[in-house]
């Protein structure tokens, strides 16, 4: 089915493009069959711009440029906000992605405690499988994402939030989404409704949290980030909500094995595995990650690896390049598009590994509900990309350097008594961590405190 409409600064008829807008330097340029035919000067144009370039993780100077896109207007008295319903609000959701999973579990455990709505800045862009699961348990509503209508569809967002009038708006947008943050921005003007913002993209500089009452933290190490670099000290851990219990299957055997055939290994072959989005799986220099997988494809002749991603041209020849002398070891390196349903796949690898540089926060958890075991990278240089604080307290398997990595994944391959023995003590450790109703509990106390 192809689509009609804006989408992603993009009108499109039919699945094709016939106009498009684009920010360069201070101006917005229109472009019509791809042809430059309209420019305007516009300091929203020049914002946008400058946040692509920033690379400093405090951005209270951009939302406070932003507030001023948007000033109140003769706007209506605060009502006192509905205790019975509670709201989000998102940029674009995604068969894939930790943030579509955080908020789609949150808002399905809290369906039998408030009337929800779910609110979309890029509502076009967001997968429409994901927005029937959310229709199930909660309205959706929002904005197509437009720069040239930027100011317009910020306030249309926060007045379709206030007609709504939750207690709590529960914030998951994009860290540069510079219409939700408009948004954010009148919402905190102009009701009383309280704002809590989940840090889901702890590892950037991200808009919007200069109007948060509270803002969320997966760890310890994320919450002295936004202490130090972001300065807001308004900051609760509150971990990640996986599944509840009795919703994920653990396959059988014979499932298992059939699922390994069709990726191609063998029923004698060791199977790891990876995930994650492509980035995170690249230095600034090539890949330190997968050199390593090289190291352990050359130690484990028996062994596959298959990494659940999808790479640009570039990654795909920085990875051919490391392996250029290996080509042996390269025919046992996998590629697997990712999908919505990961628990069959994740239970097929006899040990998952870590991405790094940048490690997969919402993975490791769910490594741990599926009963898989994982060998995790802690990144000391740049703690920001280093999420190993999710693992249990002196977790066995976490280490700083690739050599470490290396060792215990063929340890854990090789050994059958100690992979049962650390899946069982991470799945006891789930159950009391991260299990969705130990969570909820969490949530509806920050929701209702201070009411």
């Amino acid at each position: 089915m192809f689509f009609t409409g804006w989408k992603n600064n993009k009108f499109q008829i039919l699945g094709i493009s016939l106009a498009k807008i684009k920010a360069k330097g201070d101006k917005l340029s229109f472009y019509l069959f791809g042809i430059f035919p309209y420019r305007k000067k516009d300091r929203l144009a020049n914002v946008v711009c400058r946040l692509k370039d920033n690379k400093d993780f405090d951005v209270s100077a951009f939302d406070r440029e932003l507030e001023t896109f948007v000033p109140a207007k003769n706007e209506r008295k605060p009502q006192t906000p509905d205790k019975r319903k509670v709201a989000y609000i998102a940029s674009a959701l995604y068969t894939n992605g930790g943030h579509t999973k955080c908020l789609c579990s949150l808002a399905k455990s809290l369906a039998d405690v408030y009337t929800e709505k779910v609110f979309l800045s890029r509502i076009n862009s967001s997968a429409p499988s994901v927005i029937r699961e959310i229709k199930q348990y909660a309205e959706v509503g929002g904005t197509e994402y437009n720069l040239w209508r930027a100011r317009f569809l910020a306030r249309k967002l926060a007045a379709q939030i206030a007609d709504f009038n939750p207690r709590a708006l529960m914030v998951y947008i994009h860290p540069n989404d510079v219409i939700g943050t408009m948004a954010l921005a009148l919402i905190k003007k102009t009701t009383n409704i309280k704002i809590v913002y989940f840090n889901h993209a702890s590892h950037f500089p991200a808009l919007g949290m200069s109007f948060a009452d509270v803002i969320l933290e997966g760890m310890p190490s994320t919450k002295k980030i936004t202490e130090e670099k972001r300065h807001f000290h308004n900051c609760r851990i509150v971990g990640l909500q996986s599944r509840a219990k009795d919703e994920t299957v653990y396959y059988s055997p014979a499932d298992k094995k059939k699922e390994r055939e069709k990726l191609g290994v063998c029923p004698d072959e060791y199977l790891t595995m990876s995930g994650g989005t492509s980035y995170k799986f690249f230095d600034d220099d090539g890949s330190a990650y997968f050199a390593m997988i090289k190291n352990l494809l050359l130690k484990e002749p028996k062994l596959k690896h298959i990494v659940v991603t999808e790479l640009s041209p570039t990654q795909k020849k920085i990875v051919k390049n490391i392996f250029a002398e290996e080509t042996q070891a390269e025919k046992r390196l996998l590629f697997a598009a990712p999908r919505p349903d990961f628990d069959l796949l994740f239970q097929c690898a006899d040990v998952f590994i870590d991405s790094f540089p940048v490690s997969s926060a919402l993975t490791q958890i769910d490594l741990m509900r599926n009963q898989v075991a994982s060998v995790v990278k802690i990144n000391r240089e740049r703690p920001e990309f280093s999420f190993h604080e999710y693992q249990m307290p002196d977790y066995p398997y976490m280490f700083d350097n690739a050599e470490d990595m290396e060792k215990a994944v063929s340890e854990l391959l090789h050994n059958e008594n100690k992979r049962r023995k650390i899946i069982a003590e991470n799945y006891d450790y789930w159950l009391k961590t991260y299990e969705s109703n130990i969570v909820k509990k969490k949530y509806i106390n920050i929701i209702e405190e201070n009411d």
